[in-house]
């Protein structure tokens, strides 16, 4: 089976392994599954703990309730949500992240304190609200990674003044390296932060533009949203969306690309165009991929991927659909309320390599 992504590897690529040959053949033919992995859901974070998949999530995208997971034994079909348990361990209150993929070993234990005595993970977060934007990353710390306290202050500060959005990270050369939205206006895109040293305390700015992005105008064309995966070979599979039709909500409209790209040793301070999965800016898989299987689904957002104990990869999306067209799935609790047309409902779907 697959390594538990988010606590992350240290190492660089295996002996013999040639850090600049494309690691996407697992990936590089992705098919839409069948049927919806959760409805009334969005913004699907996969991770795996002792043989069960915990897919977390929010309730869907316009919700401010927090996030929930749901578990499975083959990460296709998934039992109830739950709401993740807190503990009040003397005065302090702890978030039980069991499976979560945020959670990131830190290469070198921290030697803060409060409220976590020198801890040895965190998970790294925007410091908003649950849906809007922060002016900096902050971070839950544990020191058995399954536990998690806020630390309440801030390890980054936005260089923009803030709208600083989703965030990813994984740990290469002894480094934490965090990728986030970050910036305003035309810079509002995937930044690249790394730490000055192995306990992830504090940061400098490798890249306001670690993607290629430039200054785009247009939120259709800029990437979104990381999600960084752990590979077998040390290295680790940083996944994006991208709105390619324009807005994340678009009434009548299909929109929606995932793209993916490489860090590495080799290049542990930047993902770059070469590093493309796919190719020069062509998508892993886009909506349309999705409508030809049979989907009817306008918005595909929030990649997350998982590799499975047979081998292959699990890549699942937070998707807009037509809940009419799903009349064996309970989506009429569950129509988005900041759209304007009647009928559109968030889900989480996937697809798998073969």
């Amino acid at each position: 089976g697959g390594t538990t992504p988010p606590t992350g590897s240290d190492s660089g690529p295996a002996p013999g392994s040639d850090a600049s040959t494309p690691i996407v053949s697992p990936l590089s033919t992705l098919t839409p599954d069948d049927g919806v992995r959760l409805t009334c859901a969005a913004i699907p974070r996969i991770g795996q703990e002792g043989g069960t998949y915990y897919l977390y999530h929010n309730t869907e995208l316009a919700s401010e309730t927090g996030r929930q997971y749901a578990t499975s034994t083959d990460a296709l079909s998934f039992g109830s949500p739950k709401k993740s348990v807190q503990e009040n361990v003397n005065g302090k209150l702890f978030a039980v992240l069991t499976g979560s993929p945020g959670r990131q070993k830190l290469p070198s234990p921290s030697a803060r304190t409060t409220p976590c005595m020198n801890p040895t993970h965190r998970v790294y977060t925007h410091n908003g609200a649950l849906q809007g934007f922060g002016t900096g990353i902050t971070a839950n710390c544990s020191t058995d990674g399954e536990r998690f306290a806020s630390e309440g202050v801030d390890l980054i500060t936005s260089e923009e003044g803030g709208q600083m959005g989703v965030v990813t990270s994984y740990a290469l050369g002894g480094r934490v390296h965090v990728l986030t939205m970050d910036g305003m206006n035309d810079h509002h895109r995937i930044w690249h932060y790394k730490s000055t040293d192995g306990t992830g305390d504090s940061f400098t700015l490798v890249s306001n533009d670690p993607l290629g992005n430039g200054d785009m105008k247009g939120g259709n064309i800029r990437h979104n949203d990381p999600f960084a995966y752990a590979m077998d070979d040390g290295s680790f599979l940083v996944l994006t969306m991208r709105m390619h039709g324009g807005n994340i909500n678009p009434p009548n409209t299909r929109t929606g690309e995932i793209h993916a790209w490489r860090a590495s040793a080799a290049n542990g301070d930047s993902v770059v165009g070469e590093n493309l999965v796919a190719g020069e800016n062509e998508a892993l898989i886009d909506v349309d991929d999705f409508v030809a299987a049979g989907h009817d689904v306008y918005s595909v957002n929030d990649p997350s991927v998982i590799k499975l104990a047979d081998g292959r990869y699990r890549v699942y999306v937070g998707a807009l659909l037509k809940a009419a067209s799903y009349p064996s799935e309970d989506l009429s609790g569950c129509i988005a309320k900041n759209i304007k047309e009647d009928g559109y409902a968030w889900a989480i779907l996937s697809a798998t390599s073969q």
